[in-house]
């Protein structure tokens, strides 16, 4: 967990436990869980709920979150001695704890993963409701099975229900789902139609016919955007490499016809797995390549860093955090929210570039020049192009009447 949340934050610590938590509640249904919670005395309940948790209240525990909470530290206490600043911990804090329930950004709406998590999961998404369906349905002889199903499903759910109660949601944040539902599919596709509810039967035709019409559609990459597309989509790029295209296209529907040949749940995983491997295969290879000449923070970065040469320690972000990936910096560059901050170390000569985005610019009570701004093509958002980050430079003549 302490190294899974030096990579992911605390959620590396927070998910396995209310994941493992809630199955060793719900292992023996909910039934069992109403009578053990409902009844009898209080000291008996909570009785029963150590029990289920054995794994988590035992006397190795303590000793187990010390030596977690030593290797979680390590790396903050390295950037500390290194760069003198202690801010990791409290970063920690900001986007992990107060974002979950005092979100300061990214508020979508609490039914957001309903629809992301098909989004994630294309081109399987398509029998996520069969599959759903037919785990809460069926019926298993064995107790392993039984058991088996249900922390599958309590995986799935557990997952959901936390990342939808937290105040701050975005797309990826809902991706440790997938697992259960990449397993909840198998056993779909594990199981002959015979066998199968005519709802989940129903409910599985219906996400291939999704896939045929998506292929289908597909077709559309041929043909140049500006003959279909409305404007500023019309202004796209043709799509890259399309004789590689035409062959996985084809590939794909060679794909389908060994499905509808003889139509069963085996077939369908064989025919959306190739086609998902087409697909995949051609986006990585071919085309996110060939987008990268249209991802402007790069460049950006790269035409700051021209700029600024060794000007490095006047270089300060205002409600961003820039480029700074791609800057390659050694040390820390501040980051100011507030406009009296950036006015008063501007003042001080201490702020002689400012990266900004383009809607803050009006903000500015001071002299400066724009001298580098990130690429806005002519298909994107305008709220992309408000978004997108300005090299500014302070002027000397602001500098020097200030320190007079």
């Amino acid at each position: 967990m302490a190294l899974t949340s030096q990579m992911k934050g605390l959620l590396g610590f927070v998910l396995p436990i209310a994941v493992i938590g809630s199955y060793c509640m719900l292992a023996d249904g909910w039934s069992e869980l109403g009578n053990a919670l409902l009844n009898g005395p209080l000291s008996q309940r909570l009785r029963w709920i150590f029990d289920r948790n054995r794994w988590f209240f035992n006397w190795k525990t303590p000793l187990a979150v010390a030596l977690a909470a030593a290797i979680y530290y390590v790396p903050f206490a390295i950037s500390n001695l290194e760069t003198g600043s202690s801010k990791g911990l409290s970063m920690v804090y900001r986007e992990n704890v107060q974002r979950y329930f005092e979100p300061f950004d990214h508020r979508g709406p609490i039914y957001l993963y309903a629809y992301v998590i098909f989004a994630l999961m294309a081109p399987w998404c398509v029998l996520l409701p069969a599959a759903l369906v037919n785990a809460h349905t069926r019926v298993t002889t064995t107790r392993t099975r039984t058991r088996s199903d249900r922390f599958t499903m309590t995986f799935f759910w557990a997952t959901f229900v936390f990342f939808t109660l937290s105040g701050s949601r975005r797309s990826y944040y809902i991706l440790p789902i997938l697992p259960a539902a990449a397993i909840l599919i198998a056993r779909l596709l594990d199981q002959p139609f015979q066998s199968l509810t005519w709802l989940v039967r129903t409910l599985t035709k219906l996400g291939f016919g999704v896939i045929i019409a998506a292929i289908a559609l597909a077709m559309l990459a041929f043909i140049p955007p500006a003959l279909f597309l409305p404007q500023p989509w019309s202004q796209l790029p043709p799509a890259p490499n399309l004789i590689v295209y035409a062959i996985f296209w084809v590939g794909s529907l060679a794909a389908i016809a060994f499905a509808l040949r003889n139509f069963s749940p085996e077939r369908i995983g064989i025919a959306i797995g190739a086609i998902a491997w087409f697909f995949m295969f051609y986006f990585f290879v071919f085309a996110m390549p060939a987008g990268d000449a249209f991802r402007s923070e790069k460049p950006f970065a790269a035409q700051a860093r021209t700029l600024i040469r060794n000007d490095t320690a006047g270089l300060v972000f205002f409600r961003n955090q820039g480029p700074v990936f791609y800057l390659g910096l050694s040390q820390p560059i501040p980051e100011y929210e507030r406009l009296a901050d950036l006015n008063s170390v501007a003042s001080a000569g201490r702020a002689r570039w400012i990266v900004i985005r383009r809607r803050d610019l009006g903000l500015l009570k001071f002299d400066t020049k724009p001298v580098a701004a990130e690429t806005v093509f002519p298909w994107e958002s305008k709220e992309h192009s408000r978004n997108a980050m300005v090299l500014l430079a302070v002027t000397p003549h602001f500098i020097l009447e200030n320190k007079r």
